[in-house]
């Protein structure tokens, strides 16, 4: 990462449904700085592809090949720091999968209150136990599954974020081992039936069907880069004490050197095909980081848009860009 001040602004679903969305519907986004602002900086490649990875790879964590998720969530939720967190875990987001004529889909990420959590979890766990594993939570909408023992290899998994609103037959668990998949299977069927999903259903509540498994490895410690987190909900709070940094709940004008802008305002629309509303969203998004682009059009920060999709867009700093300017004419001046 640059030692330059930097402004790391990350904006999943930002461009990637707008080719779809304008040869199905002649959607044309109106959009008076982000758009604008791509159009018109450096386009670079990124190491890592997804939100988490791009999260950890803007604080300089050094292994992008993996994704170690669960235990610096794990640390966010028990207080420790993520280096320290021993036992084998992943995460076991409660969700909830759609099928259809093409496979099934996975269509939302739940919350579960804590009386469906501690019931659920009951149930899951006395058929775990035949296989040394056991499900925890920490809050209700944060599960994990333990290794309860040290022969357990944890597949290779990929995060929910990257799979959501996909279907999940690329996404699944890789391992040689058919058990990972044969598990979830299993899992499911005691979900089906269970009497916290008929009440959920009875309710017009979307049932927990599933859980999804990703995040398995240890944490490399490396140095935190950032200041400032802003937004972002629970993941701003979860990269903001991973970097043992100060964050900013709400979108808002800082002096902060080294900043993250977390923005997922624009998810759910995305995944919904909902044009209009996604616009919308747009709208009040560049409003709220309008000071944003006032402030850098004079000051030595650096913007960098991420899509999470393995591309990034560069700003120059101003500073840099009038002393090179500066530079070329003094040149130009002593050659002639």
């Amino acid at each position: 990462m640059s030692n330059t001040p930097s402004i790391h602004l990350v904006i999943p679903y930002l461009r990637s449904p707008l080719a779809l969305w304008e040869h199905d519907f002649g959607f044309k986004p109106q959009s008076q700085y982000l758009l604008p602002f791509i159009n018109t900086s450096v386009a670079q490649a990124v190491p890592v592809q997804g939100l988490e990875k791009t999260l950890l790879y803007i604080s300089g964590y050094p292994d992008h090949d993996n994704l170690p998720w669960a235990a610096i969530r794990y640390a966010f939720d028990t207080g420790i720091r993520p280096e320290s967190v021993t036992e084998a875990l992943l995460c076991a987001d409660p969700v909830y999968l759609e099928s259809h004529l093409e496979g099934v889909n996975l269509k939302q990420v739940l919350k579960a209150t804590p009386e469906e959590a501690n019931a659920l979890l009951n149930t899951l766990n006395t058929h775990l136990a035949q296989d040394n594993l056991q499900l925890i939570t920490t809050r209700p909408e944060h599960w994990y599954l333990k290794a309860l023992s040290e022969t357990i290899d944890f597949p290779k998994t990929s995060p929910a974020s990257q799979a959501l609103g996909q279907n999940i037959r690329d996404y699944l668990p890789q391992s040689t081992n058919l058990y990972w998949r044969r598990l979830i299977n299993e899992l499911q069927m005691l979900l089906y039936t269970h009497p916290i999903n008929q009440q959920r259903e009875r309710l017009k509540q979307v049932p927990i069907n599933s859980v999804w498994l990703w995040g398995e490895g240890s944490v490399q410690v490396s140095p935190p880069s950032l200041r400032l987190v802003q937004s972002g909900g629970i993941l701003g709070q979860i990269m903001a004490f991973y970097n043992g940094c100060a964050r900013q709940p709400e979108l808002g004008p800082s002096d902060a050197l080294n900043q993250l802008l977390l923005v997922q305002q624009l998810t759910e629309f995305a995944l919904k095909d909902d044009l209009e509303s996604w616009q919308q969203s747009l709208n009040q998004l560049e409003q709220q980081l309008a000071w944003l682009w006032e402030k850098t059009q004079n000051s030595a920060y650096q913007i960098t848009l991420y899509d999470t999709l393995g591309t990034c867009w560069i700003s120059p700093p101003k500073q840099a860009e009038r002393s090179f300017r500066q530079k070329l004419a003094s040149f130009w001046a002593h050659k002639h």
